[in-house]
């Protein structure tokens, strides 16, 4: 099973029909996409609008609607997940692309979101979640690319590129210099 994941509000600026017509394209267009699943945690004024989308286009097996989680809770989401999703049209900066990349989920991050500053090569993907087939291909490369390492079977490792520590004692070294 490759799992994609959301977590946020179901709010208009979250894009997120735009993301069920993304992986409906890839369902339809790949063969192995039997084992691939959509995961959207949280809640919000689309949750019906969303769900109707969803089994309107044949993927109500595939996408599901747990509902929001915080805490231990929201980490065993993310340490389901082989990735992240970040759809924003606009978002400041997307606190949950560090949480993912903190439980090492590999994170695709719209070009509109702060936290696309995040995203290397080796832990995800900046794309134009605008842009209909930038976001396919993105989502497909995301779900073909999705397989553990053997290491990662049992723990992963966190894909954040900077440690908390690291910034400070950068911030520390600029202050302290003259």
């Amino acid at each position: 099973m490759k799992v994609g994941l959301f977590v946020g509000r179901f709010v208009d600026v979250k894009n997120l029909p735009a993301l069920l017509e993304a992986f409906r394209r890839v369902c339809e267009r790949n063969a192995a996409a039997a084992n691939y699943r959509l995961v959207l945690v949280g809640s919000g004024e689309q949750a019906s609008r969303l769900q109707a989308q969803a089994a309107a286009a044949g993927l109500a097996d595939r996408v599901i609607f747990p509902g929001a989680f915080t805490g231990q809770d929201l980490w065993a989401w993310y340490a389901t997940a082989d990735f992240l999703v970040l759809c924003s049209s606009s978002e400041a900066f997307g606190a949950v692309v560090n949480e993912a990349l903190l439980g090492g989920c590999r994170a695709m991050v719209s070009t509109y979101a702060g936290a696309r500053e995040l995203i290397g090569r080796d832990n995800g993907k900046v794309f134009d979640a605008l842009n209909a087939e930038d976001f396919y291909t993105t989502l497909q490369q995301a779900y073909a690319s999705a397989a553990p390492t053997p290491a990662e079977a049992f723990e992963r490792p966190s894909r954040m590129p900077i440690s908390f520590t690291e910034r400070i004692e950068a911030l520390s070294r600029f202050l302290l210099s003259d």
